[in-house]
């Protein structure tokens, strides 16, 4: 029975590629840094608004309402008293509309003689009323009566003004009350009424510094604002802007294993990622490279493959880098290692490794060197060789197209144990696809912040129809939380103050001379 390939393109058919889906908290975690920022800038907007904005003073005073009993008894005699009232006393609730009423704010403005510049020209008494507030304060017969001006004088005139015409009002209500009860008991009629007592516990004070009444709202809806507007484009980036791929949505969207995930390495550019992997300098990522090393080895039916291709569907997915790590990973395990450049169109191995680009496989293709002559040997690592790209060529594809690149991998198979190459990218070019027809297993690199579904299946198919070779992918700046490496780093320590280590394989391949027969005497140059 014949188990069909996740990439077989007949059981990709009957299983179509799953798209992944993702929690809305990965989702905002993964756009926090615009969320941050919104709230960032939102805050810094408020604050700018506020520094420019005029400093807003406030007035307080403090009333006490109570409610006074007010009864002529058979002797003419005017008894006083104080009442207890409770917390829903509607003669609290009258004293509050009577403070908040267009009557009282008529009478104060023209009591205090307000300017009419102070207010707004408009309607002074509608300005009046918003900027006084009026607070019960709890459990208590107490008011906090406040004014808010950016004009400190004005704002302790209105608040004591406030006051003063509440009591007028209350005073020139009692005598008509008094006289009234007055004559009833003239009739022999005892009665009585409540009055309204007002006392001024705290007259008008204003705080000593500027008090900035926005501060506290203003930030805070900085804060809300930035925090819902972040979120609403973080959102929207998610639904419409490319998201990174995990592992598993990659295997299940394309069919093919992932032999490695890569974490992503931040400050170090593409050249200093290889330098440091020539000078054995442990990191995550060097990890994670050794992990896809191993999976590659064991990714063939009956022996490791010899010659890997390497290519990516877009341009700029990290394939030369990728292609240089496994050069120096394979030759750090005993291996014999000829790295080949063969992006004829962007060459960028020479630049990683630091070394000239003179002539290379362009100038063999076309007769005008040999290969031998043109084999650079990597000093940092022993057992790394590389074939550079060459000269410039105008048709990459005539060139490598030619029966003789097939020549030069059939005998580099005899001196070397692993041929890694360094493709162009798969997509507009088919450069790729001679190449993959001539190696033993093609590894697709991809970049998990930047894949394109539709492209990467139509490259596989592409490459189904020359050869069914792709072993997997290789994914970078993976989403994965990277795992703990430390005890590799202090391995690596320990390691680097020893004088050597020894190769965990030893080639018996020797020589260099490609255009010769092997030679098992031969040593390497």
């Amino acid at each position: 029975m014949t188990i069909p390939l996740m990439s077989d393109p007949i059981f990709l058919a009957r299983n179509p590629p799953v798209l992944p889906t993702y929690s809305l908290g990965a989702r905002l975690l993964r756009q926090a840094w615009v969320i941050v920022g919104c709230v960032l800038l939102a805050l810094i907007a408020v604050m700018y608004w506020l520094s420019q904005a005029d400093p807003v003073y406030r007035a307080v005073a403090t009333l006490q309402l109570e409610k006074e009993r007010v009864k002529i008894t058979e002797a003419n005699i005017l008894e006083r008293s104080k009442v207890s009232m409770a917390l829903d006393d509607p003669f609290l609730y009258t004293q509050y509309e009577k403070l908040k009423s267009r009557a009282l704010a008529e009478k104060v403005i023209r009591e205090v003689n307000l300017p009419v510049t102070a207010l707004a020209a408009a309607d002074p008494v509608a300005d009046l009323l918003t900027r006084l507030h009026i607070e019960p304060v709890a459990r208590t017969q107490l008011l906090k009566i406040h004014y808010e001006s950016t004009d400190s004088a004005l704002a302790v005139a209105v608040v004591n003004g406030v006051m003063d015409t509440l009591i007028q009002l209350n005073q020139e209500s009692q005598p008509p009350t008094i006289s009234l009860l007055r004559k009833m008991q003239t009739l022999r009629v005892v009665s009585d009424t409540f009055m309204p007592s007002l006392e001024v516990v705290e007259r008008a004070r204003l705080w000593r510094a500027p008090w900035y009444t926005q501060y506290a709202g203003a930030i805070i809806t900085a804060i809300f604002g930035g925090l819902l507007l972040g979120v609403i484009l973080a959102l929207l980036r998610e639904r419409f802007g490319k998201k990174p791929m995990s592992v598993n949505a990659l295997q299940a969207m394309s069919g093919l294993p992932v032999l490695g995930s890569i974490p992503r390495v931040r400050g170090f550019a593409k050249r200093r990622l290889v330098q440091a992997a020539l000078r054995n300098v442990g990191s995550p990522a060097a990890e994670a490279y050794r992990v896809a090393t191993a999976n590659l080895h064991f990714s063939g039916a009956n022996h490791a493959p010899r010659i890997t291709l390497l290519t990516s569907v877009n341009t700029a997915e990290g394939k030369s880098t990728s292609a240089a790590y496994l050069a120096i990973q394979q030759a750090r395990q005993g291996l014999k290692v000829l790295l080949i450049d063969a992006d004829l169109r962007k060459p960028l191995l020479h630049r990683y490794l630091g070394v000239a680009n003179r002539r290379g496989l362009s100038d063999y293709l076309r007769g005008d060197a040999e290969v031998a002559a043109m084999t650079q040997v990597i000093p940092q690592v022993k057992g790394l060789y590389f074939l550079a790209a060459g000269g410039k060529v105008q048709h990459p594809t005539n060139l490598l197209s030619q029966p003789s690149l097939s020549l030069l991998l059939q005998r580099a198979t005899q001196y070397f144990d692993s041929i890694v190459i360094d493709a162009s990218t798969l997509v507009g070019f088919a450069d790729v696809l001679y190449l993959s027809a001539l190696a033993d297993a093609t590894l697709i690199v991809t970049n998990a912040e930047n894949v394109n579904p539709m492209r990467l299946l139509h490259a596989v198919e592409q490459l189904h129809r020359v050869k069914s070779n792709i072993v997997g992918c290789l994914m970078l700046k993976s989403p994965e939380n990277a795992p703990d490496y430390r005890h590799y780093r202090l391995h690596q320590q320990y390691a680097s103050e020893q004088h050597s280590l020894p190769a965990v394989v030893k080639s018996k391949r020797k020589g260099l001379n490609l255009a010769l027969t092997p030679n098992t005497n031969a040593t390497v140059q």
